[in-house]
């Protein structure tokens, strides 16, 4: 209708071949979903994500998925400048809303439930520290996003992650949280 836009959106990856001699690669990915989007700018989304991941390393067949794309809607769990970068071997449920407050400024905030797919394995193919550790956690991000014209914004991104089991794991204090905060100003040609 005139009020509101409504967008389903699907993308499906398949890597298939050959890596060198002996190993064989079969990997894939989906990340699916819904937008709504309001005359006045407000706008919702949920989506998943699923990238597939190598269940026993070292058998010669390869089945993790491995993103060629920049994936950093999160900003500790999928960020490769200030987060994690985990974009294989995973799944996730994601939401997202904003709103435009005038025409130069903007907010946002997403929230993601993160898991893996396979259990962490070493090279040998025995699992992670011996034990099952597959919920990354829960993030939630707010961004402020600032045009100051239009080729430049500036950005201040704050994220928070809880309930990891991965980084309760890795911390010797068995941290479950974490939280950043970034700012930044974008520029395009």
């Amino acid at each position: 209708g005139p009020e509101r836009v409504l967008e389903i959106f699907a993308e499906v990856y398949a890597q298939v071949g050959r890596i060198g001699p002996h190993v064989e690669k079969r990997s894939w990915a989906l990340h699916a979903g819904a937008r709504v989007a309001y005359e006045s700018g407000l706008w919702a989304e949920a989506g998943l994500a699923y990238r597939s991941g190598d269940r026993s390393p070292g058998d010669g067949h390869d089945q993790a998925f491995q993103s060629a794309e920049r994936v950093d809607r999160f900003l500790i769990v999928e960020s490769a400048e200030f987060g994690l970068d985990w974009d294989t071997n995973v799944r996730s449920l994601q939401f997202g809303f904003g709103l435009p407050v005038s025409a130069p400024l903007s907010f946002r905030l997403d929230a993601g439930s993160f898991w893996f797919n396979q259990d962490l394995r070493d090279p040998t193919g025995a699992r992670w520290m011996g034990e099952t550790h597959d919920r990354i956690g829960l993030e939630i991000d707010g961004t402020v996003s600032y045009a100051i014209d239009r080729r430049v914004r500036a950005t201040l991104r704050a994220g928070m992650l809880v309930g990891s089991e991965v980084l309760d794991a890795l911390t010797v204090e068995g941290h479950e949280e974490s939280w950043m905060v970034a700012a930044g100003v974008e520029g395009g040609f």
